[in-house]
């Protein structure tokens, strides 16, 4: 199985952080476009799983430090919340068998905390469509938290105005959890889920 996340919800906020000359902190304002979609994507033994994110939390704003001699930024409370009983994995079955493998009861977030981003070398922007980044993230789910890297597509749309895109393979047994079966066993569902993004941000 396999999950797609939320990532790079933070990415096209940072983006503005750098248009300063030199290292800084600011606030930014970022609006998440309703277009915009997460979802967690997961495979079995007899058909693929895909599960939309009803609900999700993130910040209004956020402060990061900007090293332009390296393009990466530092992020400060950078974390993304997405709340387990909103998915929908398109029939109630699935939808129970997902909380359940996820603790729902007693975990009802994952939390994405976005530490740092690694703009391309040498840019304090996206100047090219489609260019590729990099995130060092946290990710607490079921009681565990791992690090997690992520790598991302990115794209300006235009003036403060950017898309991006990407997905990162998590295993279920690294957070100590067993992937769902159902009918008895005879539905097996994969260890490995893709927690998937596409994201449209204004930013002010």
């Amino acid at each position: 199985m396999r999950l797609r996340t939320i990532l790079l919800l933070l990415f096209p906020g940072l983006l503005a952080l750098t248009n300063s000359p030199g290292p800084g902190r600011r606030a930014v304002s970022i609006q998440v476009h309703a277009d915009s979609q997460v979802a967690i994507e997961g495979s079995s033994n007899l058909k693929a799983i895909r599960c939309v994110a009803g609900t999700v939390h993130f910040p209004k704003t956020i402060l990061a430090d900007y090293h332009s001699g390296s393009s990466v930024l530092n992020i400060h409370d950078g974390k993304i919340l997405l709340d387990v009983l909103a998915l929908d994995c398109g029939a109630r079955a699935i939808n129970q068998d997902m909380q359940e493998t996820l603790k729902a009861e007693k975990y009802p977030q994952i939390t994405l905390e976005i530490l740092s981003v690694q703009l391309p070398m040498g840019q304090n922007d996206l100047i090219q469509p489609w260019q590729t980044c990099k995130a060092q993230t946290q990710v607490h789910m079921a009681g565990v938290t791992r690090s997690e890297p992520f790598v991302f597509q990115g794209k300006r749309l235009g003036a403060g105005h950017y898309r991006v895109t990407g997905s990162h393979e998590i295993k279920l047994s690294n957070y100590c959890l067993e992937a769902p079966s159902a009918m008895m066993g005879l539905i097996k569902v994969d260890d490995c889920f893709l927690i998937q993004l596409d994201l449209i941000f204004q930013v002010q």
